[in-house]
């Protein structure tokens, strides 16, 4: 998935301006990627807009200017998309852990 890019950040009165559609759209968006399991537990499955959505709220909530600090919350919510190699990778609900004899 593509990473979000510094030049998709609007500055923070920008984003203020335009806010309540950008956060229309994305909370549209994240209802069909949340997946309830039971009534204590929820996943929220993260694409491109999501992570812009929480960038931008970030930066308005702390009114970043610097651009290290931008830099810095592109770098750690754009984690939360992966990598292409790590999407692709096959996953399992068998454990790999090793047991004992006594165990059950």
């Amino acid at each position: 998935m593509a990473k979000v890019r510094r030049e998709e950040i609007l500055d923070y009165v920008t984003y203020g301006e335009r806010r309540d559609g950008i956060r229309a759209d994305v909370m549209a968006q994240k209802r069909p990627r949340r997946i309830h399991v039971g009534s204590e537990l929820t996943f929220l499955f993260e694409n491109h807009d999501t992570v812009r959505y929480q960038i931008l709220e970030m930066v308005r909530a702390e009114q970043m200017v610097k651009e290290a600090d931008i830099q810095h919350e592109l770098e750690t919510y754009n984690e939360l998309l992966g990598t292409r190699a790590a999407s692709a990778a096959p996953s399992s609900s068998r454990s790999t852990t090793p047991r004992c004899g006594t165990c059950a």
